[in-house]
């Protein structure tokens, strides 16, 4: 019985331990600086969202210029426009420019003034 007992209090502490963690998912797209200063990722897809950064790491987006080709790990996506997003890491795939951003999206975002 005390053997039964303990192989359900372990089984409850996994579950708690386990439902506590934020699973991450990676995301590829393209780094853009809006007019204000704010982070944007943009996927291939044109989906736009703002990054937050949410890591330890202060200086997370420092090295990175508009039209780099990235990849950051998040965990949700607020629903707003454009839609919210927080960064735990970010990693450089490729040197770009602005003009490696789709068009389609480039067009989206000076109508809303995100960018110039």
């Amino acid at each position: 019985m005390k053997k039964f007992i303990t192989i359900i209090i372990l089984f409850i502490l996994l579950i708690f331990i386990f439902s506590s963690c934020e699973l991450k998912s990676p995301m590829i797209g393209y780094f853009l600086i809006t007019t204000n200063g704010g982070y944007m990722i943009i996927t291939s897809d044109n989906n736009t969202f703002y990054m937050n950064n949410l890591s330890d790491k202060e200086t997370l987006f420092d090295d990175l210029q508009t039209g780099d080709k990235i990849i950051i790990t998040y965990t949700s996506i607020e629903d707003s426009y454009p839609a919210r997003t927080g960064a735990y890491s970010c990693w450089k795939l490729k040197s770009g420019s602005i003009e490696d951003i789709p068009e389609d999206a480039i067009k989206k975002l000076k109508g809303l003034g995100i960018i110039e």
